[in-house]
């Protein structure tokens, strides 16, 4: 149990900002990765993988069909690409990781999902603001082709994606009205350590 200011059911401060913090290390790592990878060309654009579907499927292919519109649902209207089916595969199985090496119950399950949630925002974001060829500044709807919706001053993807992340991570913890600060505050660290990257990133490039 940690003593320090209870949030939730047997959470505290110091755990929820060392859990949120350890994933967005991995949201910086991975961001960090696809720069290397697809460099200014967003979106899996010059890279050899399929669209839509992989060429041994047709157009007609039911299962991609419906994958790539779940897909396209639920990332604010994206296309499919392999590089981006194994990556997210991979992140699934890497986030469920817990629930094989522990006793796996709907608390841990709960906390899972929501991290995973929280990471798809955040390592997406991340992307352009370490890009050599973006940067903050570059972070509009003119210059980022493959994000079609946007709300605001950002992705429609974002926003619902931060809200579930918030949503699971409190349902990890209690009835959402009673366990809600415990997602508010692993969004609010993630929003933090983002905002010091953004400073240093544009720093650097200064």
């Amino acid at each position: 149990m940690d003593p320090v200011l209870p949030l939730g059911v047997g959470k505290g401060v110091t755990t929820i900002v060392l859990q949120s913090s350890y994933v967005f290390l991995a949201c910086l790592l991975l961001a960090w990765l696809e720069v290397q990878i697809e460099g200014p060309h967003g979106w899996a654009k010059d890279l050899p993988t399929w669209r839509e579907h992989p060429p041994w499927a047709t157009d007609r292919n039911v299962f991609f069909r419906v994958v790539g519109a779940l897909f396209a649902w639920g990332s604010g209207g994206n296309r499919l690409t392999g590089y981006h089916a194994a990556m997210m595969s991979f992140l699934v199985v890497m986030s469920g990781m817990p629930l094989v090496l522990t006793a796996p119950s709907w608390p841990l399950f709960f906390e899972c999902a929501g991290y995973l949630a929280m990471m798809t925002v955040v390592w997406d974001f991340l992307w352009f603001v370490i890009n050599p060829a973006f940067g903050i500044r570059r972070f509009r709807p003119e210059h980022i082709a493959w994000h079609p919706r946007w709300w605001g001053p950002m992705p429609s993807a974002y926003p619902g994606g931060l809200a579930l992340a918030a949503c699971l991570l409190s349902l990890a913890h209690g009835p959402v009205l009673q366990s809600w600060t415990y997602g508010a505050t692993a969004v609010a660290v993630e929003a933090l350590l983002t905002l010091a990257v953004i400073g240093i990133a544009e720093a650097v490039r200064r």
